[in-house]
């Protein structure tokens, strides 16, 4: 199966790529995350919480915590970003590793991220994704978040 490099940040990964709608897929998905990566950096909170699905399905899981629902998740980053400056919050950086298409309108998109920041602002973080992502009417959308340190 032949495969493109995608990048968002310094860490290159192998996409795989079969046939037309996959492509797009993944394009869908990549433009996504490029947005979301921009919002975060920028200090854009709403643009941020665009990527993901407004719905109280909407699921965020980390290594220890779970959140459901959008609205919920959107309080989980109005805090984050109301209690840190810039500098704190570091800048984030994704590379994606695969996205698998789950029929029509669902896909699974692996990665891994990076938040650099100075050692005074907390230090650089990094890990690993797994986003379900749904095409509606707005286009592409995060609808469960699992991202791990």
């Amino acid at each position: 199966m032949p495969s493109t490099t995608t990048q968002y940040g310094p860490a290159q990964r192998e996409v795989p790529q079969s046939g037309d709608a996959a492509d797009q897929i993944t394009q869908a998905i990549e433009r996504v995350l490029a947005r979301s990566m921009s919002s975060w950096n920028s200090g854009d909170l709403a643009g941020f919480l665009d990527s993901y699905e407004v719905s109280p399905q909407t699921s965020y899981l980390n290594s220890d915590r779970i959140v459901l629902g959008y609205l919920e998740i959107a309080e989980l980053y109005a805090e984050r970003f109301a209690t840190v400056n810039a500098a704190q919050r570091g800048m984030l950086s994704m590379s994606l590793t695969r996205v698998v298409p789950l029929g029509a309108a669902h896909a699974l998109a692996i990665g891994r991220y990076r938040l650099s920041r100075d050692e005074q602002d907390g230090g650089s973080g990094e890990g690993v994704f797994s986003l379900v992502l749904r095409e509606t009417s707005q286009g592409w959308r995060i609808s469960a978040d699992h991202t791990s340190a």
